[in-house]
């Protein structure tokens, strides 16, 4: 399935009432917005559930954040250019709280050593949009490998949930919520 056509598919069983699609999907990517001003509610267990499949991913604002009508509340996307159709089928059914429980995804976008006796070796890489924007997940994520902590697709998934870069003009990270 192509990407966009993915990122279509994944917003539309991502959104519930109060929520719409912004525009059209390009390179993968599609923002959910609010239709209303309100508080937005995120469901934590199923983000995690979703972004745990790989191939596709979903981050949002906090849950009870308080949004105003046509702000971007949350964004998903396919990762590769081209993603298995059953991994966006059962992305889905995650979105739409259908919960698969004889899936058991591999651990670790990290390397975890080559051997016995060959200490762990945090293998970290940067996404594309890191050379087009000031704050990424990789922010997030290097302080937590140089001290020390193992971190598997758990840990990255469950980064969906506030990991939506609201793109102030003045970017105050560290201070700002997202990530946190």
């Amino acid at each position: 399935m192509h990407e966009d056509e993915a990122a279509y598919a994944l917003a539309k069983a991502l959104m519930d009432n109060g929520v719409a699609i912004e525009g059209e999907p390009k390179e993968g990517k599609i923002n959910i917005i609010a239709e209303r001003d309100g508080l937005l509610k995120v469901d934590k267990n199923t983000l995690t559930q979703f972004n745990m499949l790989g191939d596709v991913m979903c981050a949002t604002l906090h849950s009870n954040t308080v949004v105003r009508k046509g702000q971007i509340v949350g964004g998903t996307r396919a990762i590769p250019l081209v993603v298995k159709k059953s991994i966006v089928e059962e992305a889905v059914e995650i979105a739409n709280r259908v919960k698969s429980q004889d899936k058991n995804p591999p651990h670790s976008p990290f390397n975890k050593g080559g051997g016995k006796g060959i200490p762990p070796i945090p293998v970290l890489g940067i996404p594309a949009c890191g050379m087009y924007h000031k704050t990424t997940i990789f922010d997030l994520i290097l302080p937590r490998a140089l001290a020390g902590e193992t971190i598997g697709r758990k840990e990255l998934a469950e980064l969906g949930h506030g990991g939506l870069c609201l793109n102030c003009k003045k970017c105050a990270y560290p201070v700002c919520p997202f990530g946190k």
